[in-house]
């Protein structure tokens, strides 16, 4: 009787293991009822093939067949994302519970001399142990796989990465000790204990997973605090920028009169040297504080002004073309976001390159989508040496955070980023939908995404 419960409980674990992975790779199509509902109905018709097929004689493959089959079809009618993703992570998960149960039967036959047969068939203190181990291994395993997916947990320290490594192999290698001592040692009692111990060690590994998970969201609470700092230093200089343009303007307008009255006594005067001179001077002055980009939306031309003027200030060519209005379509906070960050990366990669330094900017209409594009000149190649563009500064905190808040407004409009090289330009190009609702939840697998296109 105890044997059966304890297969029983293995097979649930392993079937539950299955639904909860796939799940969570691929995203739930449903909510609620519905979404629980076929959660529960794929885990206990696995549940069910897998306990029937430990009773009844058949090739081994079938019940992996149906296993596969059943995990399919609930990607396809409960989860989100493209069908091929979907039957590759069915796939992924087999795969990873076939070697994992292999290996693990495999390693304890080794450990302990016993032949795979005899772990396999005959239940006993070799078997519980190998079916323990091999389940906590597959639990880190999956669960470091989700992490890495979804990338929810980079900026979490490499120390919580390492104890997550080291935790399970520590406890694998604990159990082993354990099950030697339960099968040297045959008091009953010592036993007991023994395989108390086990269930210690299997309760430890899943508080310390919790642990994990809490730091991680503490993580990124922290980076998200951080990318809002940075948003209101990011505003607050732009605004510093386009009062000062205006007082500028201001300031031009009150001395256009005194100017125009100079101008006038050189002509009376017939001091056309003179006057020419003066006039020169004041288109001087006029460049200075001439700003190339006049759009309808206010924000839009204070973020591009005042980064072409850094740029130009810094020896940076710049350029543009904007044949599209943005006007209301994007928020004034998401403008400040998005132009301000894609233009001061652009600057800062054209300060470590050499020679002749240049910036561009595109802003135009793609079917239903606006298209930006921002190139600049660069030293090397970004994307060999750094795919993700994480940045290189030891305070990974509080830097770097430019291409994360770039992210959140691209999927905000429910848009995608690009970034490419050409030669010796760096190309950043985005697609947002124009008409966005707006809402900061993104549905990345939805066939209504766009494709960038040269």
């Amino acid at each position: 009787m105890e044997s059966f419960l304890f297969e029983l409980s293995i097979n649930f674990i392993e079937s539950f293991l299955m639904i909860d992975f796939i799940s969570r790779f691929n995203g739930f199509k449903f909510t609620g009822l519905k979404r629980n509902m076929l959660y529960a109905l794929s885990v206990l018709i696995l549940f069910v093939n897998v306990t029937i097929s430990n009773y009844l004689e058949t090739f081994v493959e079938i019940p992996s067949y149906i296993a596969l089959l059943v995990m399919v079809l609930y990607c396809i009618f409960a989860l989100n994302g493209k069908v091929t993703v979907k039957i590759l992570s069915c796939v992924l998960f087999t795969v990873l519970l076939i070697v994992v149960n292999s290996l693990s039967v495999i390693g304890f036959g080794l450990i302990y001399g016993v032949d795979v047969e005899t772990m396999v068939t005959t239940f006993g203190i070799y078997r519980v142990a190998c079916l323990l181990t091999s389940k906590i291994a597959l639990f880190y395993i999956s669960r470091i796989i989700l992490k890495l997916k979804i990338r929810q947990y980079e900026n979490a320290p490499v120390s919580s990465w390492i104890l997550i490594t080291i935790i399970p192999v520590l406890t694998i290698f604990i159990m082993v000790v354990i099950t030697e001592s339960a099968i040297s040692i045959s008091d009953p009692r010592t036993t007991f204990y023994l395989i108390l111990s086990i269930i210690g060690l299997i309760i430890m590994n899943i508080l310390f997973y919790y642990l994990f998970i809490k730091t991680g969201k503490e993580f990124e609470i922290i980076t998200e605090n951080e990318l809002l700092k940075q948003n209101i230093n990011l505003q607050r200089n732009h605004s510093f920028e386009t009062k000062k343009l205006y007082k500028e303007i201001q300031t031009m307008r009150h001395d256009m009169k005194n100017h125009l009255i100079g101008i006038k006594s050189f002509l009376e005067d017939d001091n056309l040297n003179k006057g020419l001179t003066y006039i020169n001077g004041i288109i001087q002055d006029i460049e200075k504080t001439k700003k190339l980009v006049f759009t309808k939306n206010d924000m839009f031309n204070a973020i591009v002004n005042n980064k072409f003027s850094e740029a130009n200030a810094k020896e940076i060519k710049t350029s543009y073309f904007i044949n599209y209005e943005i006007d209301q379509k994007i928020e004034d906070n998401d403008i400040s976001i998005l132009f301000g960050n894609l233009l001061s990366n652009a600057i800062e990669a054209c300060e470590k390159a050499v020679g002749e330094k240049e910036i561009s900017l595109m802003v135009d209409k793609k079917r239903d989508y606006i298209f930006i594009e921002v190139k600049n000149t660069i030293e090397k190649s970004v994307l060999t040496e750094n795919p993700d563009l994480i940045t290189t500064k030891m305070d990974k905190i509080h830097h770097g955070l430019g291409v994360k808040s770039i992210k959140n407004v691209v999927q905000k409009y429910e848009g995608i980023i690009n970034y490419t090289e050409q030669g010796n330009v760096f190309v950043s190009s985005v697609l947002l939908l124009e008409n966005s609702t707006k809402n900061s939840k993104m549905y990345p697998n939805s066939t209504k995404r766009p494709q960038l296109v040269d």
